[in-house]
């Protein structure tokens, strides 16, 4: 998937949701990639995630730990993160 070669950061906030924040100058550009990745992060919903927001250079990723599909020994935010 395309998130894989974009260069981004991962913050917590909290512990039902995660801020995507995208590497690079701000402009036009940045406003591109991050509507491409929260589209495709659309497409590949994760179970329990709730919703995706796009910003300018990040993306607010909201989930219900709950939901998550974890196995017995997985944290849902670790899920999330790597998904």
């Amino acid at each position: 998937p395309r998130r894989k070669s974009l260069a981004m950061s991962l913050h917590p906030m909290g512990d039902a949701a995660y801020l995507i924040t995208l590497d690079g100058p701000v402009d036009a550009a940045l406003l591109a990639r991050v509507r491409a990745l929260a589209a495709d992060l659309a497409a590949d919903r994760l179970a329990g995630v709730t919703d995706i927001v796009p910003a300018y250079a990040s993306i607010g990723v909201l989930y219900e730990p709950e939901a998550v599909p974890a196995r017995a020994a997985e944290l849902p935010w670790r899920v999330v993160g790597e998904w």
